[in-house]
């Protein structure tokens, strides 16, 4: 008796040795399913692009996959959903990377981080579900690349998964931001993130209709004299503090200079005072052909009311900028200021 119960004991205590422990005792499993993540990703893919993307720019389709295996913290069998796609926006990719990265910025993200290594900028936030979001731009490409990667799921094939319908609402910017004043061209090139004032009145009721004028260009490697009003209904406003004026304007005029050929003219512009380190004053421009392409929004909502573009036809002292910051050669040929206000006048000075 005393042999076979040593016999059996062998027995177990080799069977004991033999097994394999378990890599997943103790770990918790899953809490979302993978398609109900999968899901969210494409939410977020589609909603950053259709809350920051106008027309000059395409969102391609969205490419998704997963790979099996989370952290060592987590199950082995657990999978990330991953999602991405490309953006295509020309010149103005690096304006969209702004926009994008603005909307990671708002949207209540934990890690939010923006960060430039080498010749790429990232922007990247994770949101409440644990989704991580990322814009990268590789500078002076016209693509960049929205990416959204999941926490650890459970996998679509397992049985005994999570009953879906627990994630929180997805993150999202609250947006249209008011500006208020208009030093910032973001109402202009971003009207979908950035308005005159969320709580302008709109365009109706009795003339005048105060109208705001902001000038601003795609390009920087020229100068432009910013066109000036001298109408009733263009209204003034103040740096430091609001304005009756400022509470009261109804539409914006976004003047986006664009400078074309060289015109084979010079002008030549005398500074006082000048902040540039070498030039000085006076100093010779090359004037360039321009084209003023103007669009007229409400200041609520950044709705566009009307469009036109008008040519660049100033040659004189009129055009030479007040200030001289950088030793710039090209100057664009100045925007009539009579012009304009005569293609704004049936917006401003016409009951509605």
């Amino acid at each position: 008796m005393k042999a076979i119960g040593a016999g059996l004991l062998t027995g177990l205590l080799v069977l004991t040795a033999c097994s394999t422990p378990d890599p997943d005792a103790g770990k918790t499993p899953p809490a979302v399913g993978a398609a109900e993540i999968a899901q969210r990703l494409d939410e977020y893919l589609t909603g950053m692009a259709g809350q920051t993307l106008e027309s000059d720019a395409q969102a391609g389709p969205i490419t998704r996959g997963q790979t099996t295996g989370c952290t060592e913290n987590d199950v082995s069998w657990g999978v990330v959903p991953h999602a991405e796609r490309m953006v295509t926006a020309g010149a103005k990719a690096g304006k969209y990377y702004e926009d994008l990265d603005s909307w990671l910025s708002g949207s209540g993200l934990s890690e939010y981080a923006d960060l430039q290594v080498d010749n790429a900028k990232t922007a990247r936030g994770v949101s409440r579900e644990g989704v991580r979001l990322t814009v990268r731009w590789v500078l002076d490409s016209p693509q960049l690349t929205i990416s959204a990667t999941g926490p650890c799921s459970w996998p679509a094939d397992r049985p005994g998964g999570p009953a879906p319908g627990h994630l929180p609402s997805p993150a999202a910017p609250k947006w249209p931001r008011s500006e208020g004043y208009p030093t910032d061209r973001a109402v202009c090139t971003s009207p979908r993130r950035m308005v005159f004032s969320s709580d302008a009145p709109p365009f109706a009721g009795p003339a005048p209709h105060l109208t705001a004028v902001i000038p601003h260009a795609d390009g920087t490697d020229f100068l432009y004299s910013d066109p000036i009003l001298d109408e009733d209904w263009a209204p003034s406003y103040s740096p430091v503090e609001d304005t009756p004026e400022e509470s009261n304007t109804q539409l914006v005029a976004c003047v986006r200079v664009e400078a074309t050929a060289d015109s084979g003219r010079d002008l030549t512009c005398h500074y006082s005072d000048s902040p540039v380190a070498t030039g000085g004053a006076p100093h010779e421009f090359d004037l360039f052909e321009a084209n003023y392409h103007v669009t007229v929004r409400q200041a609520r909502d950044g709705a566009v009311v009307e469009q036109f573009t008008l040519p660049g036809t100033v040659g004189d002292g009129r055009t030479c900028p007040d200030k001289l910051y950088n030793s710039y050669p090209k100057l664009a040929l100045g925007l009539d200021s009579k012009a304009l206000a005569g293609k704004l006048r049936p917006l401003a000075e016409s009951p509605r």
